[in-house]
C-alpha cells in the first residue's frame, strides 16, 4: 500500500530563525508538523545529528522534548546554541554598540572622506587582470564588452578577470553615507578606553546600510581609499585557518592555494579580526557566542564576493552566487556600518527569541559526525522517539566547504574529509561511494538508536538519481520502510526556481519512515502508473524534472527496491521520446477521459476563491495539493494555465474570468 502523500504549504522564517544565513534551513511551521504527527503524547526524545541551522532543535525543546543535536560543522552548532539558548536582547545590544563603537574608534579613518569627513559605506574595485596577447594590464571597467565576453582594449583579445587571473583590484568609486548616517558611530579616540571596559550604555543613531549617496569618483576620496584597503590593522601574525589553503573543490571556485583570507580585503579583514578580539574578551558565554555569530553572520557582506549592480541604485548588495566568485567590479563593505546594521537584526531575532521563553525541553548540543553521535545515545541509555535526518543532499551544498571562511573566524579548522557531501575535490566515483557508505552508516545507526515505537525523518532534495540509489540504499539497509510522504511549497519561491525550463524542485520531500515489515518492492507498476497520471493531463507534455521527481516519490512512497533506480533512464526512455532539452512526450495514445490540467487548475482556483480573495501563494498552494495525485505542479506550470484568467486588485486574487479550455 503505498504511503499517502502530502502537500504543505511552508512558511517564512520568523525573525528568531534569521540571525544567520545558513543554507538548507527548513521551514518551522513544516517541522512542527512532523513532530506533532511522528511523536507521542507528552515529553519524548528527538535527535537531530545533522542540526544545521537549529530549527528542529529549538522547536523540539519549545515542544517540551528533550534533544540531542550535533554537527560536524562549528558555525551550526554556534548558531544552534544560541538559538535554544540566547542572551537577554536589550543587554547584548547595549553590549555590542560599546563593542562597535571600539572597533569604530580604531577604523574610522580607513573609512571617512579625507576632504569631507563623510563616512565611506563602500568602496568599488575593479579586477585587474593581464592580457595574454599584448601584455596589458586592464581593469574590469576599462575592458570592451561585447556581449558578455570583455576584451583587451588596446588587442581586441578576449580577457579573464577570475581569481586565477587576476593580478590585483583598483579602487574606482566610493559611496558616501548620506547625512542622516554621519552621527551613526563616535570615532573620538578618547571613547576607547571608555568602551573598552564595555559597561557604558551607548546608543548611537541607526548607521545601517541604507539609501545609496551615489558613488564618487573625487581622485583625492580614491586615492585615501586605495590605501586605506591595502591596510592591515588587526594585530598578531596573519595565521590561522583564515590563511590556509582551502581544499580545492572548481565547482564552487575554490581555487589552488585560494585562502578564506584571500575572499577580503586587508582592511575589511582587519576590521572583523578587530571586532572578533573585543567580543572574545567577553565575560558572559551567552553574548560572546552570539557576538561571534554575528560576525560571521557580517562576513560574507564584508568580503570581496558582493557584485556592484546598477551603480548601487537598485536592490541590496549581498553574496549571491553559490561559490567564491570574486566579480570583477565588486563591493568593499565597511564593516563597521554593516555590524551595526546586522546588530539591528539581530536584536530583532533575540526579542523574538525572548517572546517565546526558554524551551520547555533540555538541548543536548555537541561536535560530532552523525553515526557516532548516533551510536552513543544507546551507551548513554537513550532511546530515540524520532531521529531527524536532513543529510546533505548529494552534491547540492558542500557545507564544511563553504562554511570555510565562517569557520575561519571562528579559529576553527574543519577537516573537509568529515563532511558527506559529494565534494568536487573528489573524484565522482570516490566522492559518491564515500557518500552512500556515510549514509548507510547513519541509517544502520539511527535505526538501531530508536525505542520500540520510534520513527526517523527524513528530508531530501535533488534529481541526479546517485542520491536517491544512495539514500534508499540506506533506509532499506537499516529496515525501515516511508509511511508519509510530504512535500512543502516553499514560502517564497525564487522567480529563477519559478521560471527554470526544467522544472525544479522548489520544496524538500519529507519522508516518514518506520521499521519495515516486509521487504521492499520489486513491482515498479506504481511508477508507470503515476508516469501515466502525469502525463494524461498535460496533454502527453511533462517537464524531465517532473518525472524524475514523480519516480523518487514512487520509489518512496511505495518501498520500491533502490537497486531498481538504475532502471530510472531505462524507463523514461521506454515511455516517453524528447521534446526539447527539457520535456518529454508520452508515447502511448492520449486518454480521451483525462480531464485538462488547466481545468482541473480553474476548478480549485474557484473553489478557493469563492471563500473569498486571496494571495498568489496561498492559490498555488491549493491547486498544488489538489494536483498532487498527477504531479505537484511547479508554479510557473500554473501561472501559465491559468493566468490570464486570474483577477487581481493590489496584491490579491479577487476572482476568475470566464476563459474557454480548449482540447490541448
Amino acid at each position: 500500500m503505498s504511503a499517502p502523500l502530502s502537500v504543505i504549504a511552508a512558511q517564512t522564517h520568523p525573525p528568531r530563525y534569521g540571525l544567520h544565513k545558513y543554507w538548507s534551513r527548513k521551514p518551522h511551521n513544516v517541522v512542527r508538523h512532523f513532530l506533532l504527527r511522528a511523536l507521542p503524547e507528552g515529553p519524548g526524545v528527538v535527535v537531530d545529528p545533522f542540526v544545521g541551522s537549529g530549527v528542529t532543535a529549538r522547536e523540539a525543546a519549545d515542544l517540551g522534548h528533550e534533544v540531542f543535536a550535533g554537527d560536524i560543522n562549528p558555525l551550526a552548532l554556534l548558531l544552534t546554541q544560541t538559538t535554544c539558548a540566547p542572551p537577554d536582547p536589550d543587554r547584548f545590544q547595549t553590549i555590542m554598540q560599546a563593542a562597535l563603537a571600539a572597533l569604530q574608534a580604531q577604523i574610522a579613518d580607513d573609512w571617512t572622506c579625507p576632504t569631507s569627513r563623510r563616512l565611506v559605506r563602500h568602496a568599488l574595485h575593479a579586477v585587474v587582470t593581464r592580457c595574454a596577447s599584448c601584455d596589458l594590464a586592464v581593469a574590469a571597467h576599462e575592458a570592451r564588452a561585447k556581449g558578455r565576453a570583455r576584451r583587451c582594449p588596446a588587442c581586441a583579445q578576449p580577457l579573464r578577470f577570475n581569481f586565477e587571473h587576476r593580478l590585483d583590484t583598483r579602487i574606482i568609486g566610493a559611496d558616501l553615507a548620506d547625512d542622516a548616517e554621519q552621527p551613526g558611530l563616535r570615532r573620538d579616540a578618547a571613547h576607547v578606553e571608555e568602551v573598552a571596559a564595555l559597561v557604558e550604555q551607548y546608543d548611537p543613531r541607526r548607521a545601517g546600510v541604507g539609501r545609496a549617496a551615489g558613488i564618487s569618483d573625487d581622485p583625492a576620496l580614491l586615492d585615501h581609499q586605495e590605501r586605506a584597503s591595502r591596510r592591515w590593522r588587526a594585530p598578531g601574525q596573519r595565521v590561522g585557518p583564515l590563511f590556509e589553503p582551502m581544499p580545492v573543490n572548481r565547482r564552487i571556485l575554490a581555487l589552488p592555494e585560494m585562502t578564506p583570507a584571500d575572499l577580503f580585503t586587508p582592511r575589511a579583514l582587519s576590521a572583523l579580526l578587530i571586532f572578533r578580539d573585543i567580543i572574545a574578551a567577553l565575560d558572559d558565554p551567552a553574548i560572546r557566542r552570539c557576538g561571534m555569530l554575528m560576525l560571521t553572520a557580517s562576513a560574507a557582506q564584508c568580503s570581496r564576493l558582493v557584485a556592484s549592480r546598477n551603480n548601487l541604485t537598485s536592490g541590496g548588495p549581498a553574496w549571491s552566487v553559490p561559490g567564491f566568485w570574486v566579480p570583477p567590479l565588486h563591493l568593499e563593505t565597511n564593516p563597521a556600518l554593516h555590524l551595526q546594521a546586522r546588530l539591528e537584526r539581530f536584536a530583532r531575532g533575540l526579542r523574538d527569541l525572548k517572546a517565546l521563553g526558554p524551551p520547555a525541553g533540555r538541548v543536548h548540543v555537541e561536535e560530532s559526525d552523525a553515526p557516532d553521535l548516533l551510536r552513543a545515545l544507546p551507551r548513554r541509555g537513550v532511546a530515540a522517539d524520532l531521529v531527524f535526518l536532513d543529510p546533505p543532499y548529494g552534491d547540492s551544498v558542500p557545507f564544511v566547504e563553504f562554511s570555510a571562511f565562517w569557520n575561519g573566524l571562528l579559529d576553527r579548522a574543519v577537516d573537509a574529509d568529515a563532511d558527506l557531501s559529494v565534494s568536487d575535490r573528489l573524484a565522482p566515483e570516490l566522492a559518491w561511494a564515500r557518500y552512500a557508505a556515510g549514509l548507510r552508516q547513519t541509517l544502520d545507526a539511527a535505526a538501531a538508536a530508536l525505542s520500540p515505537s520510534g520513527r526517523v525523518l527524513i528530508t531530501f532534495n535533488n534529481h541526479d538519481a546517485r542520491a536517491w540509489r544512495a539514500l534508499l540504499d540506506a533506509t532499506q539497509a537499516a529496515g525501515l520502510k516511508c509511511v508519509e510522504v510530504a512535500y512543502p511549497i516553499p514560502a517564497v519561491i525564487s522567480s529563477k526556481a519559478a521560471f527554470h525550463p526544467e522544472g525544479s524542485y522548489l520544496g524538500d520531500v519529507w519522508a516518514l519512515m518506520a521499521p519495515a515489515a516486509t521487504p521492499p518492492s520489486l513491482d515498479e507498476s506504481p511508477a508507470l502508473a503515476a508516469l501515466q497520471r502525469c502525463a494524461e493531463p498535460r496533454g502527453g507534455l511533462i517537464a524531465r524534472n517532473l518525472a524524475l521527481r514523480t519516480l523518487a516519490l514512487c520509489w518512496l512512497s511505495d518501498d520500491i527496491d533502490a537497486a531498481l533506480i538504475d532502471r530510472w533512464p531505462a524507463l523514461l526512455d521506454h515511455l516517453f521520446e524528447a521534446h526539447g532539452p527539457h520535456l518529454l512526450r508520452w508515447r502511448g495514445a492520449p486518454s480521451t477521459d483525462a480531464i485538462s490540467l488547466k481545468a482541473r487548475l480553474l476548478s480549485i482556483a474557484a473553489d478557493t476563491l469563492a471563500r473569498g480573495p486571496c494571495r498568489w501563494r496561498d492559490l498555488y498552494a491549493a491547486t498544488a495539493a489538489g494536483c498532487a495525485d498527477c504531479g505537484v505542479p511547479d508554479s510557473a506550470e500554473v501561472r501559465a494555465l491559468i493566468g490570464p484568467a486570474l483577477i487581481t486588485s493590489g496584491k490579491k486574487i479577487t476572482a476568475l474570468r470566464d476563459l474557454d479550455d480548449p482540447p490541448r
